[in-house]
């Protein structure tokens, strides 16, 4: 509807909403890991610090996938006679930044950030959420991505000059809809360890449904009459029942690795250390109470 905010040409509102959702997703990140009023164990800070970074990468290489996922799509449809262009596709995002948020915990993350790996990533599906949802409002100020032609759609003036289902509006709608619950859930319940799963599942199946009434012009059916967009939903719900099974069947934890205990040689040299400071302290207080002492006598002897 508005490509560029108040006429100004390079005052993109795609690009301004998508910065405002990533800079909003970070902030409520940092708020749910580290702010006092949330119902929730606290991520230390050295978890927090290592996937802080590990975050800002993925997005950076989401961005990145979105634009190539496109890319690659328009090449397949178009052949030789496709031109490189700037459009993306938020799945394709998707994809390559979980890989790169996975791997950099695999690769990088020591045993205790790996433990807080899963409490991270539910934490960050909020965060997700929001992000998206801002996005998609940028898809609509700027006439993009929108669904199929219809008399009780709107004309979009840079767009398509026949009405068109406003898709974008119905996704952020169902985005903001998901960001509500996923915060009741961490603060009215206390139930964060259920929130990768609810969104992973909820936006595929989303997802799927819309395509149906998303322009098939960008992408078109890709195999068996389903766009890329469903078959990635398909292995999006997939990996999201996987990952219930893993968590609540089968009680595995994603990178959890409980800290051994320490053994008894270890536990006694560790007390005998501690006994050693003890009596060295007590041995310090007397030989200053007795040279205290010791002056004491001799300033009375010489009056």
């Amino acid at each position: 509807m508005y490509p560029k905010l108040f006429g100004i040409e390079w005052l993109n509102m795609w690009g301004l909403m998508l910065g405002l959702g990533v800079g909003a997703a970070l902030i409520l990140f940092w708020y749910l890991c580290k702010g006092k009023k949330v119902p929730l164990r606290r991520i230390s800070e050295n978890s927090y610090s290592f996937y802080s970074w590990v975050a800002i990468v993925a997005i950076v290489a989401g961005i990145f996938g979105a634009w190539a996922f496109q890319q690659l799509y328009e090449v397949i449809q178009q052949g030789a006679a496709y031109k490189v262009g700037m459009s993306f596709t938020f799945m394709g995002g998707l994809v390559l930044g979980v890989v790169v948020f996975v791997g950099g915990t695999a690769i990088f993350g020591k045993r205790t950030q790996k433990n807080d790996f899963y409490t991270v990533a539910n934490l960050a599906a909020p965060c997700v959420a929001i992000a998206l949802a801002l996005g998609r409002f940028g898809c609509f100020f700027a006439g993009c991505c929108h669904g199929v032609e219809s008399p009780n759609g709107l004309v979009f003036p840079h767009g398509p000059r026949h009405a068109v289902i406003p898709t974008q509006l119905y996704e952020a709608t169902f985005m903001l809809l998901m960001f509500g619950v996923m915060m009741l859930l961490i603060f009215k319940y206390k139930k964060p360890d259920f929130l990768l799963i609810l969104f992973g599942a909820s936006y595929a199946v989303f997802r799927f449904i819309i395509e149906f009434w998303r322009d098939p012009t960008p992408l078109g059916a890709f195999a068996l009459g389903m766009s890329p967009s469903q078959w990635q939903s398909i292995v999006l719900l997939l990996a999201a029942g996987a990952l219930a099974l893993m968590v609540y069947q089968f009680k595995k934890i994603p990178f959890y690795k409980p800290i051994p205990e320490k053994g008894e040689a270890a536990n006694a040299v560790e007390t005998a250390v501690e006994n050693t400071e003890s009596v060295v302290e007590n041995t310090a207080e007397n030989l200053a109470d007795n040279q205290s002492e010791v002056i004491e006598d001799t300033d009375n002897h010489n009056e």
